[in-house]
């Protein structure tokens, strides 16, 4: 009898611990599908949401082996710089899918944007590829490829740094002609409102009465 209660007890012991260590995987793992199912769900919801990130995420692999390995061939201010135009070519391309409404309103404008930072990728693989021959031209002391793996260099970077400007450029761009086209459909101040549209009217009785040629204010959504 003895045995069976220590039995008993060394079963329930271990089940009690068994269920501690479920209880503790649940608390780690249930938070987690959460935020994961909530970072989905806003991206679905809000295609711009996520595509910092994601821009951001193509330049990661090139912008850390710069970092580690690129400084002493570029420097510190090259590397800080192509970084920053790395950060900045990830933010223009969200602002771009919201100027252009991840392309619904400009498709051919959205698709610009996509190649602008395709370019910009393309151009910071070139620059690793060549610090990269510059380390291996020095480490075997070849003089003539090393001159002309730094001067590679040079136009790869001159390059990258175009690309940003350019799609800086072409960014600012869209943004005005946007800011000029709503500012087109705005009254000016001076004109007399002459009716308001006003929802639900969508029946007969509660229809509005709008003139030709006259200008009417109207809402969607919460005030």
């Amino acid at each position: 009898m003895p045995k069976e209660k220590k039995t008993s007890r060394f079963s329930r012991g271990w089940r009690l611990k068994l269920i501690s260590l479920g209880a503790v995987v649940c608390a780690l793992v249930v938070p987690l599908v959460v935020y994961l199912s909530y970072d989905l769900i806003k991206m679905k919801m809000s295609p711009c949401g996520g595509i910092f990130q994601q821009t951001a995420n193509r330049f990661e692999t090139e912008i850390e082996f710069l970092k580690s390995s690129g400084k002493v061939v570029l420097g510190s201010e090259k590397v800080a710089d192509l970084t920053e135009r790395a950060q900045i070519t990830a933010i223009n391309m969200e602002t771009c899918c919201i100027v252009f409404g991840a392309g619904k309103r400009d498709p051919e404008k959205f698709l610009q944007c996509k190649a602008s930072v395709r370019e910009y990728d393309d151009n910071l693989e070139k620059v690793v590829s060549v610090v990269k021959r510059v380390v291996t031209a020095e480490s075997r002391k070849l003089a003539t490829e090393l001159h002309k793996a730094r001067r590679d260099l040079d136009v790869v970077v001159r390059a990258t740094q175009t690309t940003s400007k350019k799609f800086n450029k072409q960014l600012v761009q869209a943004k005005q002609h946007q800011a000029i086209a709503e500012l087109k459909i705005t009254p000016p101040v001076e004109v007399a409102i002459d009716a308001k549209e006003k929802e639900p009217n969508d029946t007969p009785l509660n229809t509005n009465a709008v003139k030709l040629d006259k200008w009417v204010t109207g809402a969607v959504g919460k005030k």
